[in-house]
C-alpha cells in the first residue's frame, strides 16, 4: 500500500519568465550580453569557489532562467538572465545542508 502523507511536494511557478531555451538565447545577441553579464557578476562577487568533487556523489543540474524586465508602458526595459542550480535534487543527511539554497521573491 502507498502512504502519501510523509512525502512533500514543492512546485515553482514563474509567471513572466520567458519560453526560451539556451540554445535560442545563444543565438541572440541581447540574451548573450546578458548572460556574460550575469557570469561577470558571479565571479566579482565570488560566488562558486571550485573543490574536488566528493568521490560517489552526484553533481546538481544548472539551468538559464530567462526574463524580461518591463517599464510602466509595456515596452522592454531590459532583458535578465539568471544561471541557477537545480536544488531539488538535494537529500536530508546527505547533501541538504551543504548547499546554498537560492531565496525566492513571490
Amino acid at each position: 500500500m502507498y502512504d502519501s502523507r510523509n512525502e512533500v511536494h514543492l512546485v515553482c511557478l514563474f509567471p513572466d519568465v520567458e519560453n526560451i531555451s539556451f540554445e535560442e538565447a545563444v543565438r541572440d545577441k541581447k540574451w548573450k550580453t546578458t548572460m556574460d553579464e550575469e557570469i561577470k557578476v558571479i565571479d566579482r562577487n565570488n560566488t562558486w569557489e571550485l573543490t574536488k568533487f566528493p568521490e560517489g556523489s552526484q553533481p546538481f543540474g544548472v539551468k538559464w532562467v530567462f526574463k524580461k524586465k518591463m517599464n510602466a508602458q509595456g515596452e522592454i526595459e531590459r532583458y535578465k538572465a539568471r544561471f541557477v542550480v537545480k536544488g531539488y535534487k538535494q537529500k536530508e543527511g546527505i547533501d541538504y545542508d551543504e548547499v546554498f539554497a537560492p531565496v525566492v521573491r513571490m
